[in-house]
């Protein structure tokens, strides 16, 4: 276990242009969402617009309407999902309709591969994007089960084999180390945790090592921002491949 001392800011950005509130995200509009059938003719990689990151799309061609270009998210979460989409793969698709620098595509929320059945989860019922634990303020009341506390400083923390970015957070009943998401994720996050800031925590106090407890974040509030890390106990950077 490692630790930053008070003080230092603990910098966490890098999604590439595809946070929460991004112009891209903005595009998902659950009132024209679709779903269909289709078979994987090809895979794309490249920005979906300018100055974005790289992202992967899927080019599916359906029964009656086509192909289809499906935008499925920036590459360095795709990468790291267990369910794979391959080209020949027969696929369900849900998402919103949008049109990205003038063309007409597919925003996923959910790729099933029928010939693995993995199921790859993308975004919420809403369109909020799993690659971004920001949901803004979105809370209008932080539960009351919440853990209070500062800051101090910024620690990883190894559960089941998985370096976890995790916290020290001084609270009124002494100090409680918080576990957020993995380093690859938190990584990716346009946001800065910030030792001395105060934060709201929801989650698990669960055993560690050597007698010593960690509370898993499902849920953390700081300033205006609410950041989701788990749903009942889920990870959502996972895509819930195996569900």
């Amino acid at each position: 276990m490692t630790g930053l001392s008070y003080g230092q800011a603990v910098v966490l950005t890098g999604s590439g242009g595809y946070g929460w509130d991004s112009p891209y995200n903005k595009l998902y509009n659950r009132n024209r969402q679709v779903m269909f059938t289709g078979k994987v003719t090809g895979k794309l990689k490249a920005p979906p617009m300018t100055g974005m990151a790289e992202g992967v799309s899927l080019l599916v061609k359906t029964p009656k309407s086509g192909t289809i270009q499906v935008e499925v998210g920036p590459s360095w979460f795709v990468a790291s999902q267990v369910a794979k989409i391959n080209v020949g793969d027969k696929v369900r698709v849900i998402g919103s309709r949008a049109t990205v620098n003038g063309d007409s595509v597919v925003l996923a929320r959910q790729i099933v591969n029928t010939k693995t059945t993995r199921v790859l989860t993308l975004r919420d019922m809403n369109g909020a994007p799993y690659w971004s634990a920001n949901r803004g303020a979105v809370v209008a009341q932080v539960p009351t089960n919440a853990i209070g506390g500062t800051i101090l400083s910024s620690n990883t923390f190894n559960i089941n084999g998985t370096d976890l970015v995790g916290y020290v957070v001084q609270t009124p009943d002494g100090n409680v180390n918080v576990v957020t998401a993995p380093q690859w994720y938190m990584d990716r996050q346009d946001y800065v945790l910030q030792p001395g800031a105060y934060v709201q925590v929801v989650g698990t106090r669960t055993p560690y090592q050597a007698g010593a407890y960690v509370t898993v974040a499902d849920s953390l509030y700081t300033g205006n921002n609410t950041f989701i890390f788990r749903n009942d106990g889920v990870p959502i950077w996972g895509g819930w491949g195996g569900r």
